[in-house]
């Protein structure tokens, strides 16, 4: 509801509702500085461990400290992947507070229903917020989430509960 009449863009990013548009970014060293997106057709540096290695290892890897993760599909371990693989804490709240309100926008038209899988993939990403950058960066997508979905606060919250001590 924020951008109801429109979005404020700094680039491909709007300051109001943080979403993220497919022109105007900042690229450095192969990634933009506003929105973390990996610029299309650029190699990343050697000294990125996790873009050097293939997606299934990268993914065999984090499945030994994400106790969520071994139980999502491919296509949702690679997305709880690339919010990991954000350059900073940032990137990541943005990242996944985006990824987040697509499920919760499925969920209400759905009738206010998570599905397992989705309630999976908020765990384990919530698990990789808490690991990067303490209970403050699952808060900040929470309160994302709740600005515009409040209706689901509270289910979003019991699919955070156990992490750090959310309850």
């Amino acid at each position: 509801m924020a951008c109801l009449f429109g979005h404020k863009w700094d680039g491909c990013k709007c300051t109001k509702c943080g979403k993220t548009r497919d022109e105007q970014h900042d690229w450095e060293n192969g990634r933009c500085n506003i929105c973390g997106v990996k610029q299309p057709g650029v190699v990343q540096s050697p000294d990125r461990q996790s873009n050097t290695q293939p997606v299934s290892k990268k993914i065999n890897n984090i499945n030994n400290i994400n106790p969520y993760l071994s139980n999502l599909d491919q296509g949702n371990q690679i997305f709880v992947e690339m919010i990991r693989d954000a350059e900073n804490r940032e990137s990541q709240v943005t990242m996944a507070s985006n990824l987040l309100f697509g499920k919760c926008g499925t969920a209400l038209l759905s009738g206010s229903v998570f599905t397992d899988d989705v309630a999976l993939l908020f765990k384990a990403i919530g698990w990789e917020l808490n690991n990067a950058h303490g209970r403050a960066a699952m808060q900040d997508v929470f309160n994302n989430i709740m600005n515009r979905y409040p209706m689901l606060g509270v289910s979003v919250s019991k699919m955070w509960t156990g992490i750090n001590g959310w309850n």
